[in-house]
């Protein structure tokens, strides 16, 4: 299949760009995985700060007062909230509702509690049988004003996909919209410079065919109105020569038939007289 001139010219730019875009596209979706993870655990970290200055004025023995704190808290920051005692004993947890805080497994032996009371601190990323999902935890042990305890909090790893979905779709839009708008903005170039190849063409299979009055009319400027005028020139030139030769020819057809017993009067300069 014979590709064309405009084709070429699209091709030409188009594919660098699609190259470039899902180079791009690539580089970026690995990142904001790792991005929005960041910038959820340092939201964990700042709130984390918030709920230590609070829990150290609190009444640990109030736990009604405490299950509407953390839900109050948990609302404001679409994060689970979870205060455990240092036995393990859950004292309010803003995704359970009051009455059935009492009744949750002791959170003793979960990851990011043993690795805060060993630590301070304590991170894990697993599946809560309480939520029946995956959440991405940040437990640190603090002294209330009842003794030690554990604030514990955790974000959703589905709303972190969600998050990193909408993400993606920004960054594949933009660089969609980039493409077509750099295939349009392509295509009319390719249109544009392929309509003064195509006029200079015409004019070259004209001339070959010996209509040497024709003449290219390219008001554009670069190498290509350059070759126009060049082919304007050859056609001028092209037609002078052959004019030239045809007036030559003319002059031999008469002496030719006014010859008279085949004698022809030479100059003394070797011109025929």
């Amino acid at each position: 299949m014979r590709i064309g001139f405009r084709t070429w010219l699209l091709l030409s730019a188009v594919v660098p760009t699609l190259v470039v875009s899902g180079s791009l596209w690539l580089y970026l979706d690995a990142r904001i995985q790792d991005d929005i993870e960041a910038e959820a655990a340092a939201s964990l970290k700042n709130l984390m700060g918030v709920v230590e200055q609070w829990i150290s004025g609190v009444e640990i023995k109030d736990i009604g007062a405490l299950q509407d704190a953390v839900v109050r808290i948990g609302r404001d920051s679409g994060v689970r909230v979870t205060l455990v005692r240092d036995d393990g004993k859950v004292l309010a947890d803003s995704k359970v509702p009051a009455g059935s805080v009492a009744s949750m497994d002791n959170h003793g032996k979960r990851p990011e509690i043993i690795q805060a009371r060993a630590q301070g601190t304590g991170t894990a990323t697993r599946f809560s049988k309480t939520l029946g999902g995956r959440l991405k935890y940040l437990a640190r042990r603090v002294q209330g004003n009842d003794g030690p305890l554990f604030v514990r909090l955790a974000y959703s790893m589905a709303d972190l996909g969600r998050r990193e979905s909408e993400r993606r779709n920004a960054v594949l839009w933009i660089a969609l919209t980039a493409l077509i708008l750099a295939g349009v903005g392509n295509w009319l170039l390719a249109s544009r410079l392929g309509a003064r190849v195509g006029r200079i063409r015409d004019a070259a299979l004209r001339m070959a065919s010996g209509e040497f009055e024709v003449r290219v009319d390219d008001k554009g400027s670069g190498e290509l109105s350059d070759l126009a005028d060049s082919m304007n020139r050859l056609a001028i030139a092209s037609q002078e020569t052959f004019d030239h030769l045809e007036r030559e020819g003319r002059l031999v057809k008469a002496i030719l038939e006014g010859m008279q017993e085949g004698v022809l009067a030479v100059s003394p300069q070797g011109r025929i007289t």
